[in-house]
């Protein structure tokens, strides 16, 4: 069940990240909220010897570089592409 909250957390950081390249209109405490939420379960989860959790992390800055100023549009896709399939699978399993 943990899984598939954390999963669809992944989805929704992948979802609001999209939106606050596209337009801008996701407040940047929301955001911070999605940074702290992925740095914060990547440490979680790569002390547990989860090296894919060092992802999270990286996924987690560039969201935050994304708030402060404007990433190329193939760097915004790769993260939300990786964070929505890391959900996806979260899901499935």
């Amino acid at each position: 069940m943990i899984l598939k909250i954390l999963g669809s957390l992944d989805i929704l950081a992948a979802i609001l990240l999209w939106i606050t390249h596209m337009t801008d209109i996701i407040p940047k405490q929301i955001m911070f909220l999605a940074v702290f939420y992925l740095i914060i379960k990547g440490v979680m989860f790569l002390s547990l010897g989860n090296w894919i959790s060092s992802l999270d992390i990286i996924s987690g800055l560039v969201i935050y570089l994304s708030v402060i100023y404007p990433l190329p549009g193939f760097v915004v896709f790769f993260v939300a592409i990786f964070l929505v399939q890391k959900g996806i699978i979260s899901w499935i399993s």
